[in-house]
């Protein structure tokens, strides 16, 4: 996958050029702005709501906002990255709650990953070595509920910084907060998921 946040910008894929060309009806151009970044919204909606098809139609509707906002983006105010990641963002952030989100949020305080996981039995003594990708599939969907748990700030800036590792100036432009403060989510975050 294109790792959107690198910090060196390729110029033959310029996004202000493609939504110059995007704007003046060429679909070619908006399609390939489109396909640049669907990619990344999708694991960002994936990983907040932890449901495939719940995460498609979210991608779907924050494409809808972006294609119908985009004569408003404004290059000399932010980069289209930061103008989009912020859109992004602010949809997962402000999104109804679905029903599994509402289940692991109103039993996070009260389920305790530490004594549960290691009265688990080990995976070796019930699966063999040939199902590592059922075991894999098993601990991804652990990782997911557990990132259900936190509140939504939190976790958008957890899957920003710990699993997309961008760099704390990126993940406040994103999240419209200051490094600081994003740090210091970034943080607390990471203690409640190690806790």
């Amino acid at each position: 996958m294109h790792n959107p946040f690198q910090e060196k910008i390729d110029k033959h894929e310029d996004d202000v050029d493609y939504i110059q060309r995007a704007l003046t009806g060429n679909a070619a151009a908006l399609e390939a702005l489109i396909l640049r970044h669907q990619s990344w919204i999708f694991n960002i909606a994936l990983n907040m709501t932890g449901d495939i098809h719940r995460a498609e139609d979210i991608t779907q509707e924050i494409l809808i906002i972006i294609i119908s906002k985009l004569a408003t983006y404004d290059q000399k105010k932010a980069s289209f990255r930061t103008w989009l990641y912020r859109i992004v963002a602010n949809h997962v952030i402000n999104m109804k709650q679905s029903k599994k989100e509402q289940f692991y949020a109103a039993h996070a305080e009260t389920f305790d990953f530490s004594t549960t996981m290691p009265s688990l039995p080990d995976s070796k003594d019930i699966f063999p070595m040939h199902d590592k990708e059922f075991i894999d599939e098993t601990k991804n969907y652990c990782t997911l509920c557990i990132l259900l748990c936190l509140n939504r700030m939190e976790r958008i800036v957890l899957i920003l910084g710990a699993i997309f590792e961008v760099t704390d100036r990126i993940g406040a432009e994103i999240c419209d907060i200051s490094q600081a403060n994003f740090r210091k989510i970034l943080s607390r975050s990471r203690k409640k998921v190690a806790d």
